[in-house]
C-alpha cells in the first residue's frame, strides 16, 4: 500500500519503501528522507545503474527530485508510486520515466 510518509509494510511513499527495503536488506539506516537520500551511497551514470541502486526522478517536471526506485534491473524498478497503485514493478523504457531520470546512487 501507499501512504505519505510510510516506512512500513502497512503503506510506504517512495522514498519510505527504499528506506524499508535498504534497512532490510542491507542493514543501513538511509532515512525516509527524499532529499536525504539523494546523497547515499555514491553517485553512478544513469546507463550504469544495476540493481539494488537508488534512481530517482524528477516525475513533476522541473529540476525538483520528486520520486524514488529501486532498480531490479536496466529496465526495471520496484518503487511505490501512488496510492492506487502502492508498490509496484515498473518498466522504465518510456520517455515518462527515461526522459525524467534525475540520478542513480549506488550503497
Amino acid at each position: 500500500n501507499y501512504v505519505s510518509g510510510g516506512t512500513a509494510p502497512g503503506g510506504f511513499d517512495c522514498s519510505g519503501f527504499t528506506y524499508y527495503v535498504v534497512k532490510k536488506a542491507l542493514g543501513r539506516d538511509i532515512t525516509p528522507s527524499l532529499q536525504m537520500q539523494l546523497s547515499a551511497g555514491r553517485k553512478v551514470g544513469k546507463g550504469k545503474r544495476r540493481k539494488g541502486d537508488l534512481i530517482f526522478f524528477t516525475l513533476e517536471g522541473g529540476n525538483n527530485v520528486t520520486h524514488v526506485a529501486i532498480v531490479l534491473n536496466k529496465n526495471r524498478v520496484i518503487h511505490a508510486m501512488n496510492p492506487s497503485l502502492g508498490v509496484k514493478i515498473s518498466d522504465i523504457r518510456s520517455d515518462y520515466y527515461m526522459k525524467n531520470i534525475h540520478s542513480v546512487r549506488r550503497l
